[in-house]
């Protein structure tokens, strides 16, 4: 619950709205209440899309007996759209009246919204609430609500499917002394160290140690240190000391093969206690662990000396316990299998299958697009009557390098469903009689990877057929979910070990009950074989017409590298080869200014097209940007033609700049004309791209006159290079409600504008900034934050910059006009004269002071 507090800054001129509350019979003359305005911030903490989303008030849930005095100006606000890992916001308007009883209500706020795929979406929905206590003596008063979007807690929980349950854990029978002898060292100091733990009963086998030995020499090749210990009695804790040790030397993962001690864990998920195995124990070696009953079980995890995070990865070669007796013989075999991937004498179809059972169709969409990042071939089976255990069988048998699996289930196999029910189960020993030519499984099954069960799927798949690499899956109700994060890391080229723990960084302790028993069945080392990514598209000009002979280049983002280049053929047609990651394209013609696209992650096929813009064949007086490819916008975002149109009658020609269709503008463009006006609008999430903030900071240090115009600038940049060197400002607070007051009233910025200076409606979220040293004030909000800020470095040869940090949308059009028409007079500087009548009527000229 948050209590309404009391704005610091006044949101808007007192009589002009209620002025307005009046006419439009909200409220008597002689009954001026409080306006109450509730921002509402929506964080998604989730992969998946959010469709229509609605924040509301529901009048029937207030209560009656005040009901009588609230007015809902604005009692709902709509986002179409809510893309994964975003923070959206919203506003909604109440007015109470003075005559509400004196005492604490509570105000409901409701979110709405869709979450998932086009063929399947989940409605979800949350409720926060905000306090008002009456009297209020304010007339103005803000409340910020915030909601969190998280997808632990819309998706549907797995169920076990089998009616016997779980084993349970069952104390060591006998204790043996611990026992941990090195008996292979192989450390330099530029390499990764991974600690393998064997069970010393293993070492009597020589088939076991000689394909060891070549299990040894491939993580050697991938350029890891090794130290080999066989490891005999103990418990976890001295296990875990051992691990512990070997963060100084710069252990970044262990194998544990065979029978080993394990952690246990118990703890109260989905109205029922689970015990379990967790290998966070291991992972989080700074952290600590606390059994508070001495039941052998740990049911506490706390930051300790460190943090909850892991410091390692963790990976498991445990044979499932009905095949103990041939162990050695099974893990033999599965270092010869490792040894020929490593080698890529061992090779699948590369390409994906991701197969989601009917509660999780609404993921879909999201788990593709993150494979995407690694596979450019997908089969994407979601289909309800299709989701069957025939079906999947048979296309297991197909070949895929990644299988992505979401159903029900329990250790020994899964379970498919259909709309009448149940349909068909896939056992453990299917698996192991396809014997399907897979090398990595995600397994989103119940307890799929309990490794302590005489049975665990992933153990069969991994161990138990001729393909098997590594499984993910957990040991109890619960799986990974955030999948981008995962398998974007694979992308990246990093081992499963690097990318799980980061993952788990990132989210495993955002929800225990789901995150806490995953696990990693076999190698952690390994990576997906990544194909190169293919970028392909069309390059055309503004008319549509195809541009042969451009050249296209593709950069990496963070390092500005030059990744490939193509040229386009007689359809204006280009494709090549890039790994995947972060980049951006640029493209060259003779007779068209650079073209430049915002940043994008490349994945398996991403397919960008591209339209060029003729060189201007004169300078024109001001370019005008819209910068309208932002995330998010409020309103309609950007109005061009109104200030199109300000700019015209001030007796300049425009050429106006689309993002969304030219791409980012080159700073030869913006050079072609005397001036620049940067329209973002309500734009945020990027208002002004990282890329386009390099081009300016280019264009103001060559001496570029500039109008920056947007709400959300500040608030997206915060108080970076750009809005230190660029906007020339610092941002405080992202509303600054109020009317604006004219600070420098002779300055021929402010010429012919009113000394007070009302919105003719009030913008969403205008920034509050201040100016930075070299900089100067010339219009402030009624808080007494900057609204208006100029900088001039004219007569040194520089820039001369007006940031506006609201959307002049919201002023009066004459108001607008003149604003607009100064703006530019004055970073062109064109002689601008006061007339002053004098007593006589004689009428004189003044230059405006600069």
């Amino acid at each position: 619950m948050i209590r309404v507090k009391k704005a610091l800054v006044v949101l808007m001129a007192i009589t002009l709205l209620f002025a307005g509350l009046i006419s439009n019979s909200y409220v008597s003359a002689d009954d001026l209440g409080t306006l109450l305005r509730i921002d509402v911030y929506i964080k998604s903490d989730t992969d998946l899309r959010i469709l229509n989303a609605v924040v509301f008030v529901n009048e029937s849930s207030v209560n009656r007996e005040i009901r009588q005095y609230i007015d809902f100006i604005k009692g709902n606000a709509s986002i179409p759209l809510i893309q994964p890992k975003s923070l959206v916001k919203q506003n909604l308007i109440l007015y109470i009246s003075n005559r509400i009883p004196p005492g604490r209500y509570n105000i409901s706020v409701y979110l709405r919204a869709m979450i998932g795929s086009q063929s399947k979406r989940i409605t979800y929905s949350l409720i926060n609430s905000t306090t008002v206590i009456a009297p209020m003596s304010e007339r103005i008063v803000i409340a910020q609500l915030y909601f969190t979007i998280r997808e632990t807690d819309f998706t549907r929980k797995l169920e076990w499917t089998c009616p016997t349950p779980p084993s349970k854990y069952a104390p060591p029978t006998t204790s043996k002394p611990f026992n941990a002898t090195l008996i292979y060292e192989s450390v330099s100091p530029e390499q990764e160290l991974v600690y393998l733990l064997v069970n010393d009963t293993l070492y009597n086998y020589q088939l076991f140690v000689m394909e060891f030995n070549l299990f040894v020499r491939d993580l050697s090749s991938l350029g890891y240190s090794v130290k080999t210990y066989l490891i005999s009695g103990g418990t976890p804790s001295d296990l875990r000391s051992l691990l512990r040790d070997g963060l100084d030397e710069g252990l970044v993962g262990a194998i544990l093969i065979g029978d080993l001690p394990v952690a246990w864990y118990e703890m109260y998920c989905w109205e029922r206690w689970e015990q379990f195995p967790t290998d966070l124990f291991y992972m989080d070696l700074d952290g600590s662990f606390t059994d508070s009953d001495n039941d052998g079980l740990f049911d506490s995890h706390s930051d300790g000396e460190g943090d909850r995070a892991p410091e390692i990865w963790i990976g498991h070669l445990d044979v499932p316990n009905k095949y103990s007796d041939v162990e050695y013989q099974i893990l033999a075999y599965y270092f010869y299998r490792h040894h020929l991937y490593v080698t890529g004498e061992i090779t699948v179809p590369h390409r994906a299958l991701i197969y989601i059972d009917d509660d999780w169709v609404s993921m879909a969409d999201s788990v593709d697009n993150s494979l995407a990042k690694i596979y450019s071939e997908r089969v994407l089976v979601t289909d309800e009557e299709t989701t069957n255990s025939e079906d999947y069988k048979a296309r297991l048998a197909e070949g895929y390098e990644w299988v992505h699996l979401q159903c029900h289930g329990w250790p020994g196999g899964h379970t498919f469903k259909v709309p009448s029910g149940w349909n068909g189960t896939v056992y453990t020993s299917d698996y192991e009689a396809i014997d399907p030519p897979v090398f990595f499984y995600q397994f989103f099954v119940c307890s799929g990877a309990r490794f302590v069960e005489n049975d665990y799927l992933a153990g069969s798949a991994v161990f138990k057929t001729s393909y098997g690499l590594a499984a993910i899956g957990s040991t109890k109700t619960g799986s990974m979910l955030y999948f981008s994060d995962f398998y974007t890391k694979l992308a990246e080229r990093k081992s499963i070990g690097e990318a799980f723990k980061e993952w788990f960084i990132l989210h495993g302790e955002s929800m225990p009950c789901w995150f806490y028993g995953m696990t990693i069945i076999g190698s952690p080392v390994l990576t997906p074989k990544l194909e190169k990514a293919k970028i392909y598209g069309w390059v055309r000009d503004l008319s549509g017409n195809v541009i042969e002979g451009a050249t296209v280049e593709v950069y990496n983002y963070t390092s500005r590298e030059l990744l490939n280049s193509s040229v386009t053929d007689e359809e204006g047609y280009y494709e090549m080869s890039v790994p995947y990651g972060n980049m951006y394209l640029i493209i060259h013609k003779n007779g068209y200014y650079t073209y430049s696209s915002d940043v994008f992650y490349n994945i398996a096929l991403t397919k960008r097209n591209a339209t060029l813009t003729p060189i201007l064949p004169e300078e024109k007086d001001v370019m005008l940007v819209v910068d309208d490819d932002t995330e998010y916008w409020i309103d309609q975002g950007t109005w061009p033609e109104e200030i199109r149109a300000a700019i015209e009658r001030a007796g300049y020609d425009v050429y106006t700049w689309n993002e969304s269709v030219q791409g980012l503008p080159s700073l030869e463009a913006l050079e072609d004309a005397r001036a620049v006006f940067w329209h973002t609008g309500t734009g945020y999430h990027y208002a002004i791209s990282e890329l386009d903030a390099e081009t300016l900071l280019q264009y103001v240090r060559s001496g570029g006159r500039l109008v920056l115009e947007g709400e959300d600038i500040g608030y997206d940049h915060r108080n970076d290079t750009f809005m230190q060197k660029v906007a020339h400002a610092n941002y405080h607070v992202d509303i600054a409600s109020g009317n604006l007051a004219m600070v420098l009233p002779l300055h021929r910025i402010t010429s012919g504008l009113p000394l007070d200076i009302r919105f003719e409606h009030n913008p969403p979220y205008p920034d509050g900034v201040s100016p930075v040293a070299e900089a100067f004030k010339v219009l402030q909000y009624e808080s007494g934050y900057s609204a208006v800020i100029g900088y001039d470095n004219a007569t040194n040869g520089g820039s001369r910059i007006i940031y506006i940090s609201f959307p002049v949308h919201y002023l009066s059009k004459t108001i607008r006009d003149v604003l607009i028409a100064n703006s530019i007079n004055w970073v062109i500087k064109r002689p601008v004269y006061l007339v002053v009548r004098g007593m006589n009527n004689r009428i004189y000229y003044n230059l405006m002071l600069d």
